[in-house]
């Protein structure tokens, strides 16, 4: 899905935020759901996971 369409979705509460997306981390730190160090943590596990798919 493009993050453009999901971006739209998660500003219209048609998709639930997704600590795995971008966008849906920034809302969960917005909404006081996560804190920014939560959000530090899944970028980097983000990262790191791009980075072992890249290595293969």
């Amino acid at each position: 899905m493009p993050d453009e369409e999901i971006e739209e979705q998660i500003e219209n509460s048609e998709h639930e935020d997704d600590v795995y997306e971008d966008e849906g981390r920034e809302e969960l730190v917005e909404d006081d759901e996560i804190d920014p160090a939560e959000e530090g943590f899944m970028q980097g596990y983000e990262q790191d996971e791009d980075d072992t798919i890249e290595g293969e």
